[in-house]
């Protein structure tokens, strides 16, 4: 009950800061008018626009970050090189405006009208909603991935218990996974929830409860060296593996040893990896690919093998 209204208490804070930002953005878009409201607007359009193919602008300082991870480092190139080019056209946008008010003022008239505080108040409300879905979308992506992985830990755990032959992992119950669980942090996602804007947070969010539960099963299935092997031989699965890149890779001890022991950060700075993960043909092939369907198809063999 307590965990309840705890939650319940942060899910009303993120409801009030979400509420306070708005405000803020209101009266500084008053103050700032219309104007440079939409230079704002205008700057992240076009930056999101061009970041993909100016992303070689801001690929050495990427690489100089060890913190993110090589197969990540085309993804980071191309945030980096958005936000870079967002504040180039901002800043250029604002010298402008400035330029425009110092002639104004020269000529003792008021270097912004009624209409344009109005007008910067309504777009800086709405740049203030936008910001706050923004990053309440990605704390829910971040959460739902880190409850996946959870879920998948305690499952596996689950797994290296039972010892008796037909016996399921959800037959098998032990102080010890339970204790696990409940010695999970808190996510801020379940928080997030309580809040007014977990409706539209939802929508927003591509990591859907279908995508979820595939990458549970995912995972699922690499962790069961059984499961796995069944994946493995699947004709879909078969076909797309006599890529060369492919047979590379699954001849790759560093990188089986990766998988089997479900350490993401060694395989995300695996230079086969980042290649693969980056390889625009590969992701064409990949694309028709229904591996929900596959998945369900290898772990339901699986349920049927384990019927009397």
């Amino acid at each position: 009950m307590l965990k309840g209204i705890s939650k319940n208490g942060v899910g009303m804070g993120i409801t009030f800061i979400g509420i306070l930002l708005i405000l803020v953005m209101f009266v500084l878009g008053y103050y700032r008018g219309i104007l440079r409201i939409i230079v704002a607007f205008g700057a992240l359009l076009i930056a999101s626009l061009i970041a993909t193919p100016l992303s070689f602008l801001t690929r050495w300082m990427v690489n100089c970050i060890g913190a993110v991870p090589l197969a990540l480092k085309p993804i980071g190139s191309i945030l980096a090189s958005g936000i870079l080019l967002f504040l180039i056209f901002q800043i250029t946008g604002e010298y402008f405006i400035a330029k425009r008010e110092k002639e104004l003022n020269e000529k003792e008239l008021p270097p912004m009208k009624e209409f344009e505080r109005y007008g910067g108040a309504l777009f800086g409300a709405l740049w203030g909603f936008l910001l706050i879905l923004l990053i309440l979308t990605g704390i829910d992506i971040i959460g739902s991935v880190q409850e996946t992985m959870n879920k998948v830990t305690i499952l596996q755990a689950q797994q290296n218990l039972v010892k008796k032959p037909g016996e399921t992992p959800s037959e098998q119950s032990t102080p010890e996974i339970n204790a696990q669980a409940e010695e999970e942090p808190p996510l801020l996602r379940d928080e997030l929830k309580s809040s007014i804007y977990y409706v539209l947070v939802k929508k927003i969010n591509p990591v859907n409860e279908k995508a979820q539960k595939t990458l549970e099963k995912l995972m699922t299935v690499v962790g069961d060296e059984k499961l796995f092997d069944r994946f493995q031989n699947h004709p879909v699965i078969t076909r797309l593996a006599q890529n060369p890149k492919i047979i590379s890779l699954s001849k790759d001890e560093e990188i089986g040893r990766a998988i089997r022991s479900s350490n993401f950060k060694e395989l995300l700075n695996n230079p086969r990896i980042a290649s693969l993960v980056n390889d625009r043909k590969i992701h064409r092939e990949f694309k028709n690919v229904d591996i929900n369907a596959i998945l369900d198809e290898v772990m339901a063999t699986k349920e049927k093998k384990k019927a009397p």
